[in-house]
């Protein structure tokens, strides 16, 4: 009698059970893995908890030279802003920002435009994750999700991954052209005028290049160990000193004349050690309001440098204390068409990249509201400090 009941109560249970699977589904409720949806497009947690590896495996880079270590809680649990926000905090929201931005492309992809990835754009992605698992784990797959785990992911919701990827390049290109072909010039002087800086410097270097008399004695730079960089030395204490005297004076005198480019030209065409600057590019430097100048080797001079542009009127000059030495710039107006010309392209390869990603997160940002988060999948997901820094998926 007793078994009896229990075979009733489990029959009663696994009815309860089924009838209440069929209501979800019937409301729409979506899957435990599932963290975003929009319109049927979804993006699961393992999607999520992969950027925020690869997220952690970039800035474990990038942050390294300036002394963090973002695989302790003690960087991510540093405070921000007067919110009380954390590093943690911030870019877990700035992955999943992106990852809605994802979606929203997958959805007007698939949805609204009815484009599919071509053929060979899908072979490539097979093919390019067959070689890592070949490479990584001898092609066993088993093997290679042991080694996503850390990431938070596996095989599959890597390819789903690379295919959102793949779908919001080909969607871009639709929109906006091969390589911005769309785009009229128009468009481009716009984004320039807005977010570009021009400048020109003289700069007194630090330090000296080591020379050496060649056979036919000429004097000549060495590079003695070979790395294709010219041998350099510092300067002594002394003479240090007297450059950074001469470049408080050139300040000075460039002040007695504001404005004056003539002067300053004058200056620099005497002064500077910087002669690749006035022959390689004749327009002067450019750096660009959105781009982060953070982290770059041998400049690290630059995010102050790009501060105080910013405040700076045209025609104004400043002095910026660097490693290198002392950099005198002086902020000019915007060249007609700089971004067109060839040997200006190192400062603009980037501007029409720029601007389709600008266009299209104002597309995407058309569609936000209607992306569904499902908080509980959110609340259970690995965190930016469980995971894994990823340098390679």
């Amino acid at each position: 009698m007793k078994k009896n009941k229990r075979i009733k109560l489990l029959a009663g249970l696994l009815s309860l059970l089924l009838l209440a699977a069929f209501a979800l589904s019937s409301c729409g409720v979506q899957k435990a893995d599932t963290l975003l949806t929009l319109e049927g497009e979804t993006i699961s947690v393992y999607t999520y908890q992969l950027m925020l590896a690869r997220l952690k495996g970039n800035l474990a880079y990038s942050l390294s030279v300036q002394g963090y270590n973002v695989n302790g809680d003690t960087f991510w649990d540093q405070i921000i802003d007067l919110s009380g926000t954390t590093y943690a905090q911030f870019f877990s929201d700035a992955v999943l920002k992106t990852l809605q931005q994802y979606l929203i492309a997958a959805y007007l992809f698939d949805k609204v435009y009815g484009l599919t990835l071509p053929d060979a754009t899908v072979a490539s992605i097979d093919e390019n994750l067959q070689e890592l698992m070949t490479y990584d784990s001898d092609g066993n797959k088993n093997a290679f999700n042991k080694i996503l785990a850390d990431f938070g992911t596996n095989y599959k919701y890597l390819r789903e991954t690379y295919l959102l990827e793949a779908k919001q390049s080909a969607l871009v290109e639709y929109l906006y052209g091969t390589d911005g072909a769309k785009l009229t010039d128009t468009v481009k002087n716009d984004y320039y005028q807005q977010h570009y800086v021009c400048f020109k410097q003289i700069v007194l270097n630090n330090y000296y290049y080591v020379t050496s008399t060649d056979e036919d004695g000429n004097e000549v730079t060495v590079d003695a160990d070979g790395d294709g960089y010219d041998d350099v030395a510092n300067y002594t204490p002394t003479q240090k000193n007297a450059i950074a005297a001469r470049a408080n004076e050139l300040l000075a005198i460039l002040n007695e004349h504001p404005g004056d480019e003539v002067t300053f030209e004058y200056y620099m065409t005497r002064e500077s050690d910087d002669t690749v600057g006035r022959t390689e590019f004749p327009d002067g430097y450019f750096l660009c309001d959105t781009l982060t100048y953070s982290g770059i080797e041998d400049m690290e001079y630059l995010p102050e440098m790009q501060e105080k542009l910013a405040e700076m009127a045209v025609g104004d000059v400043a002095l910026i204390t660097a490693d290198d030495g002392w950099h005198i710039i002086r902020k000019y107006e915007l060249p007609e068409g700089a971004y067109g010309e060839d040997y200006n392209e190192p400062w603009f390869s980037d501007m029409v990249d720029a601007i389709c990603d600008e266009m299209f997160v104002s597309v995407c940002d058309g569609y936000a509201d209607k992306v569904e988060i499902n908080d509980l999948a959110l609340q259970n997901a690995m965190t930016i400090k469980d995971v894994s820094p990823n340098y390679f998926y």
